[in-house]
């Protein structure tokens, strides 16, 4: 009987746990979430939140870009930081100058022989937000490497031990010419990428971020 009120007691406070999770606390802007001023500075999340969430996801999952465009410039109050993140995320559509997407305009711009793990944070230099993660980083370097001609190269023989990145990488001639807008990217090489529940290939329409507007086109 003790082993089972013993049981029950651990399933009641996993149960508890779940919930504490399920209902989650928001900081407001700029400031810290911390336990001890939980009644100052938190909030549960409420069904504007998740309604917003809802829509977004709903949007990123669609076979075209225009719904999650459109969503950012709507009230996004409920969700302060998403506008920005969903900005972002656009910008990883082939830019209309170049073919490039943000993330590979600035990898290109590093590749003079930089170890990918030195590569890394400078990623993020002048960014406001966390974008890329080491294994997007290192799958992106492997794209890049292994486009058709390749807009860079990737040499893992340099050991690099204690990091987690490996390799270094250098812009080719061509990725030169196309990080100078010689070249367009797309064109060059192709592309087969998915960006959410939109596929860009090249027997389909290949959407591009056109910056100067500031929409996908």
């Amino acid at each position: 009987m003790k082993r089972h009120r013993m049981t029950l007691s651990r399933q009641w406070a996993r149960r508890q746990r779940r919930t504490a999770v399920a209902r989650r606390w928001c900081a407001p802007e700029g400031e810290p979430a911390t336990a001890n001023r939980r009644d100052q500075t938190l909030r549960y999340i409420v069904r504007e939140q998740y309604e917003l969430a809802d829509r977004a996801w709903r949007a990123f999952r669609a076979p075209t870009p225009e719904a999650l465009d459109a969503l950012r410039h709507g009230d996004m109050a409920a969700l302060p930081y998403l506008a920005p993140a969903l900005g972002c995320f656009l910008e990883e559509y082939p830019w209309t100058r170049d073919g490039l997407s943000w993330t590979e305009r600035r990898l290109l711009a590093l590749a003079d022989g930089i170890a990918l793990w030195q590569a890394f944070p400078r990623m993020h230099e002048g960014e406001e937000a966390y974008y890329v993660t080491d294994a997007s980083l290192a799958a992106l370097a492997e794209t890049l490497a292994h486009a058709v001609p390749p807009l860079l190269t990737l040499d893992l023989a340099p050991v690099d031990e204690g990091h987690v990145l490996k390799g270094h990488v250098s812009v080719t001639d061509v990725g030169r010419s196309v990080l100078s807008g010689e070249l367009d990217r797309v064109t060059t090489c192709g592309i087969n990428k998915w960006l959410g529940g939109v596929h860009l290939y090249g027997g389909g329409r290949v959407w591009r971020w056109d910056d100067t507007r500031q929409c996908v086109v």
